[in-house]
């Protein structure tokens, strides 16, 4: 019985070490899933504008066009890129994503006349 506190003193260090190195390990991995989330969202939105604009383009006979817009929760600045090739519509998204990387998404349309 004397000598159990040595062994409780063992215990108590090593769950402290095991604590600290799961909370090391799972901050820095929910910021990077956090940032992620935010990069998809946002990849989403811009797919789905591009969509849209794509639709208005393919309806309005619109042969070139170029346009930009603001996200509306972040300030990425989004340039839309519109150009015909035998009847085909492509419509193209550029912007640089949270994580600073250039992105870009392509959408292609079929005109209906």
């Amino acid at each position: 019985m004397q000598k159990s506190n040595g062994f409780s003193y063992m215990e108590v260090l090593m769950a402290t070490l095991l604590f600290f190195t799961i909370i090391i390990l799972l901050l820095p991995l929910s910021s990077l899933l956090m940032k992620e989330q935010l990069v998809l969202q946002e990849r989403r939105t811009i797919a789905y504008k591009l969509h849209d604009k794509l639709q208005s383009n393919l309806w309005n006979d619109l042969q070139h066009e170029q346009s930009t817009f603001l996200l509306e929760n972040s300030q990425t600045e989004v340039m839309f890129d519109f150009e015909t090739d035998q009847r085909i519509l492509t419509g193209c998204a550029q912007w640089v994503n949270i994580n600073h990387r250039q992105e870009e998404y392509c959408l292609h349309g079929k005109s209906p006349k």
